[in-house]
């Protein structure tokens, strides 16, 4: 149902997010824990469309997600 693959997030010299995979299918929950700065914030903006990252694919249901922006 959704599938990160290789997320990366980088502000400048910065990598806020490095490599971040994971996959969640249909009647899974998915607990999204980390310290402060860990990128949380980062990849969920990218799974909802806010804001870009830097590289990585994201795909639900199949199907890339594509970038409206």
């Amino acid at each position: 149902m959704l599938t990160v693959s290789q997320l990366k997030k980088s502000f400048g010299s910065f990598q806020a997010v490095r490599g971040v995979s994971f996959s969640v299918e249909k009647g899974e929950v998915l607990g999204f824990f980390g310290l402060i700065g860990a990128g949380r914030s980062e990849v969920m903006t990218a799974l909802f469309g806010v804001d870009r990252l830097s590289s990585g694919n994201i795909y639900i249901d199949g199907k890339e997600k594509q970038w409206s922006f």
